[in-house]
């Protein structure tokens, strides 16, 4: 006599049963069963696709978020210290670190406020540091270099990624970015954002370009 146990694996179930074999060749059901549980994978429009990649997906997505912005307080608790945004205390600072909650400070949101009637936006800041010479004795202008640096801290462009990058997911960028590098070329632009605030004068999008961390971002900031 021997037992033999059979299992039947199904993507949400498992099925098994045990036989006992006798000498004369014939079987007997000892016992059986299944055990059915959630599938491993979602299911959308007739597709399948992993619910661990998405998972992943938005972890990834979190931690984006969470280092954009420490990375936004790093640059703050700097310009803080060199007088070159309006002052926030560090308890504001680490409140929006730990407990989301944003600085309100009147001053704090009037320097990041966009006014286009007075030319007080990002785009025209980072024009003005790159083609005149500011007066950092000025408090008024030294807030304008910092609000042009905090704008290039919130971009900061594409750096490839082995780990999360494809092939044509790469391709398709570097074609981007190498147009728009020919596309400044062609307006008479060196650095990126004079080039974005000519788009801007024009009324035209900003945003749908695709941007590289050193060729562009590192370049106009140095």
């Amino acid at each position: 006599m021997s037992k033999i146990l059979g299992i039947d694996t199904g993507t949400n179930s498992l099925g098994w049963a045990i036989v006992d074999r006798h000498e004369d060749g014939e079987y007997e059901l000892l016992e059986h069963g299944t055990n059915v549980f959630q599938e491993g994978v979602k299911k959308e429009n007739g597709k399948e696709s992993s619910k661990a990649a998405e998972r992943t997906e938005h972890r990834a997505s979190r931690k984006h978020y969470w280092r954009r912005k420490v990375r936004k307080i790093r640059l703050l608790t700097i310009l803080v210290q060199n007088h070159l945004c309006p002052p926030i205390s560090k308890e504001m600072l680490r409140d929006w670190r730990s407990k989301k909650e944003y600085p309100m400070d009147e001053l704090f949101m009037d320097w990041q406020r966009t006014d286009d009637k007075h030319n007080c936006n990002p785009y025209h800041y980072r024009y003005l540091c790159l083609t005149q010479k500011l007066n950092i004795d000025d408090l008024t202008q030294r807030y304008i270099l910092g609000r042009a640096f905090y704008h290039l801290n919130q971009r900061r462009g594409f750096l490839s990624n082995r780990k999360e990058s494809t092939k044509e997911s790469d391709g398709n960028v570097k074609q981007g970015i190498s147009q728009l590098s020919a596309d400044m070329e062609n307006a008479g632009c060196k650095y990126l954002g004079e080039y974005f605030y000519k788009l801007y004068q024009e009324g035209k999008k900003i945003r749908s370009h695709y941007t590289a961390r050193n060729e562009h971002y590192l370049t106009e900031f140095r």
